[in-house]
């Protein structure tokens, strides 16, 4: 019986390892390319693909859709062994032994397929390297290139890919006489010491997922001997951004660009001349309007703090379009959907510093410019819920354009209503009377927490009244004073100090939110104008070189 069982066993462990072999560990790699720009615009080519390789017999990379003047020339492979042997016919269907230390290329209808052994399974290194003759194309404009490095559809993907494209000669590439942009990935690009580097920071692991790169060229830098086929680079990159998240190009350096100036200059100070009048007869008219404001007691605009933002905008009530999010934040945390949580933490040199972090809370239930604020912040404050000032530093900083829809929608939800009880004008003479009747409550409320401390007569009794007023206290940019005001006023309304904390706080959050929401558009201004920064997942139409597929078979 223990000889059957025993048998039985061994014959389960058998096949079960014979069901195991089959089922072989992908291949997984990084790749390191490095271009070297020749005078005339070539472009030599060295690519390192190193990783782990357990199954097919050959590596290899379709490169075609050229444009007119270019190819591919001087292909050679090798690895830390030495130089591979160059096959001329190069049969995909040999064995691996076969393959083993050598290398060949493929030419079909369209595109070329470089190819290399394998050889041995297991970690290894590989290097080949081609010439891609008119890989830089001159241009009306500029000198460049549009060309794809790595091709979306490998059967295996490259967990890592680096791109250093550097001049010859010790040619430099820098801000001052190139525009770098890199499309398809996940990843950066910028200047590193005078050369091009991109790098991806997610592995490109699906068939939407490709290293293309458009590179422009100050005129004289190089001497490119193909002739784009786009009358300009601009065009070229045009069509590279469609798609993008990158915004609309603008070239700096036309033929035209003295007459352009000139013609600015005198647009401009024709311009300034006009505006300036119409200005002060505006600033005239309002300042007239003011004095005749009587205060105003409650909300104003029927609450609808959009309308009032943007009679505040409109007006310049405060210059700081940044206060919409103060008074939001503000008005969140006395909702309770955004809950401060401040942490005191003393050092060994006895000095005390204080965080605070805002736990997201329930989500408000209505519709309006706080709510439409607490969408943003719950994105921000990532799966835990917790909103650090670092964390949202980051987010606004590497998402610019929420918060500056956010501020732009909020003005243009107020402008709304009121364009339909209009006119609303900029001259407040030229407004019609139920429009100026929401603006003298916005400048009457002003004027009356302004005032507050010395108005004889007092009307604040509850608590929920003057957190609504000090709600708009911070979208008018005083919230500081008047909190001061109602502390001497009302001690026994304000003797818990919570609220002195959620105003700093609000303030704090404010600025932090501005100002990365600025750091990230000024960001955002040099990746659009070739300076670098974050690349694009989509775009980089129009290419020239690459194709589709690759890896090991």
């Amino acid at each position: 019986m223990k000889k059957i069982l025993f048998s039985l066993i061994t014959v389960f462990l058998l096949f079960s390892s014979v069901l195991i072999v089959p089922v072989s560990a992908n291949n997984t790699f990084d790749i390191d390319i490095n271009v070297k720009i020749k005078q005339n615009g070539d472009g030599i080519v060295t690519q390192k693909w190193y990783g782990s390789f357990h199954e097919g017999t050959e590596n290899y990379l379709p490169i075609g859709n050229f444009a007119k003047g270019m190819d591919v020339t001087n292909f050679k492979a090798w690895d830390n062994n030495g130089q591979f042997e160059f096959i001329d016919d190069w049969d995909i269907d040999a064995s691996r032994s076969e393959k083993a230390r050598k290398c060949g290329i493929v030419e079909e209808n369209d595109h070329y397929e470089l190819c290399f052994g394998i050889g041995n399974y297991g970690n290894n290194e590989y290097y080949f390297q081609y010439t891609i003759v008119g890989l830089v194309g001159a241009y009306s404009d500029k000198d460049g290139f549009n060309f794809q490095f790595v091709n979306p559809g490998m059967n295996c993907y490259p967990t890592n890919v680096a791109v250093t494209i550097q001049g010859e000669n010790g040619k430099k590439f820098n801000e001052n006489n190139c525009g770098i942009w890199a499309f398809g990935f996940q990843g950066a690009i910028n200047f590193v010491s005078n050369k091009i580097v991109a790098k991806t920071y997610t592995p490109l692991e699906n068939e939407d997922r490709y290293v293309n790169i458009v590179v422009s060229f100050k005129k004289g830098l190089l001497s490119p001997i193909r002739k784009g086929e786009e009358k300009s680079f601009e065009k070229l990159l045009s069509t590279a951004k469609e798609g993008s998240s990158y915004g609309s190009y603008e070239d700096n350096s036309d033929k035209l660009i003295i007459i352009a100036i000139i013609g600015a200059i005198i647009i401009a100070l024709i311009s300034s001349i006009v505006y300036g009048i119409i200005s002060i007869i505006r600033k005239i008219n309002l300042k007239k309007f003011i004095k005749k404001c009587d205060y105003y007691r409650e909300t104003p605009c029927n609450k609808d703090m959009n309308m009032a933002f943007s009679i505040v905008d409109r007006f310049h009530l405060n210059k700081k379009e940044s206060s919409i999010i103060g008074a939001c934040i503000l008005d969140l945390i006395i909702k309770k959907s955004l809950v401060p949580m401040i942490d005191k933490n003393t050092s060994f040199m006895g000095k005390v510093k204080k965080t605070v972090d805002i736990k997201i809370g329930m989500q408000p239930n209505e519709v309006s410019p706080s709510a439409n604020l607490y969408n943003i912040l719950i994105k921000a404050a990532g799966a835990d819920g917790i909103l650090q000032e670092k964390e949202l530093k980051k987010y606004c900083k590497a998402h610019p354009s929420l918060m500056r829809d956010f501020i732009n929608k909020t003005k243009q939800n107020g402008e709304v209503p009121l364009e339909a009880i209009g006119p609303y004008k900029k001259n407040i003479n030229k407004c019609s009377e139920e429009v100026k009747n929401q603006v003298s409550q916005v400048v009457g409320l002003k004027k009356y927490l302004k005032d507050f401390s010395l108005i004889s007569e007092r009307s604040v009794e509850e608590v929920e009244i003057w957190e609504d007023l000090l709600v708009y206290a911070t979208l008018y940019d005083i919230a500081d004073e008047v909190m001061k005001d109602f502390k001497k006023i009302y001690p026994n309304l304000t003797e818990n100090d919570d609220f002195t904390q959620y105003v700093l706080i609000s303030y704090a959050y404010r600025n932090l939110t501005y100002s990365a929401m600025l750091s990230g558009e000024a960001a955002q201004r040099a990746r659009n104008s070739g300076r670098g920064g974050a690349s694009s997942l989509g775009g980089g139409g129009g290419f020239s070189g690459g194709g589709f597929g690759g890896g090991s078979r």
